[in-house]
């Protein structure tokens, strides 16, 4: 299976995952499952303000193509 999807990843000041959300399916419900799995797991650092971490939002891409 082939498609990319776009999860849309909501993160706290320290870089936790708060939210995730399919932003654009790749049109399969199973890959855009894992690739909700593959996001919350990430490690992500944190959009800084002024030297301090703040609440932001990321934009994970995976594309999954057949071997």
């Amino acid at each position: 299976m082939n498609g990319t999807a776009a999860i849309d990843v909501s993160l706290d000041p320290s870089g936790n995952v708060t939210d995730a959300k399919v932003a654009r399916s790749s049109g399969n419900d199973g890959l855009d499952a894992s690739a909700l799995d593959m996001a919350r797991s990430a490690t992500y650092t944190p959009q800084y303000s002024a030297c301090k971490g703040v609440a932001s939002t990321y934009t994970f891409r995976v594309r999954f193509a057949a071997w």
